[in-house]
């Protein structure tokens, strides 16, 4: 069964968001106390990649404007495969510096996949 592109980037958006609502008033020391939130940031960045992964699959054109996509999924890979090493301080950095542009650069390509 084929995914519509654009569910799979609302996916995306979906769980940027979620990060970006929890991570915001964190700074790293809280965040590395918490370990309950940094469980749920990491599965939102495990539902990130998934539907990035799926949606450079369906969409190869649209997916390649989003040059994090590889590391996106491949630190999916990690979270889910090689969990004894994540690094909380990276999870944490990539969290509160990455993702407002990269919420950008999805509702840039919803906003095309809704025209289209």
């Amino acid at each position: 069964m084929r995914v519509d592109p654009r569910a799979l980037a609302a996916d995306a958006l979906s769980a940027l968001g979620g990060i970006e609502r929890r991570i915001v008033a964190y700074d790293q020391d809280r965040f590395l106390a918490d370990d309950d939130m940094r469980f749920i940031v990491e599965r939102l960045y495990n539902m990130l990649g998934e539907a990035l992964n799926a949606l450079s699959k369906a969409l190869p054109a649209a997916s390649a404007k989003i040059s994090a996509l590889p590391t996106i999924v491949s630190f999916r890979n990690i979270l889910v495969h090689r969990y004894r090493h994540i690094n909380p301080e990276i999870v944490f950095a990539v969290a509160k510096n990455e993702t407002e542009s990269l919420i950008a650069i999805l509702e840039s390509l919803m906003a095309e996949l809704e025209g289209a």
